[in-house]
């Protein structure tokens, strides 16, 4: 266990027990016996007060910038927000089309975190 508490460390995760709960920073590492709770907190963006006054057009254009990986989720979400406001159905080309393109990020993103974050986990 030692060890494995030396690696999460050296990448910069707070390590603590099950006694120490106050106090979080934004990852960090519990550990409970054997079990190990691993959790990275991202905050709100609080990009909705940027939209107040814009397009739709321009509301479409900023939702991408939340996320870099998620920026097709992103303005997905705005379209079929704004899609159930004004009561527009999409032609099934259309949503088959978006799904694809959000299936294509999901792969995409957990590549990136099964091969980027296993460096995180590995134990010398």
């Amino acid at each position: 266990m030692d060890s494995l508490i030396k690696a999460f460390e050296k990448y910069g995760y707070t390590v603590g027990s099950d006694t120490e709960w106050n106090n979080h920073p934004n990852s960090y590492v519990m550990i409970f016996g054997e079990k190990v709770k691993f959790s990275i907190y991202e905050g709100p963006r609080l990009i909705e007060k940027l939209t107040i006054g814009r397009t739709p057009e321009e509301d479409v254009s900023m939702s991408p910038r939340i996320c870099a990986i998620c920026s097709v989720s992103h303005k997905n979400a705005v379209l079929r927000a704004m899609e159930n406001a004004l009561d527009i159905k999409v032609s099934p080309k259309s949503y088959l089309l978006r799904e694809l393109m959000h299936m294509g990020e999901v792969i995409e993103s957990h590549s990136l975190h099964t091969f980027y974050l296993k460096e995180f986990l590995l134990v010398r």
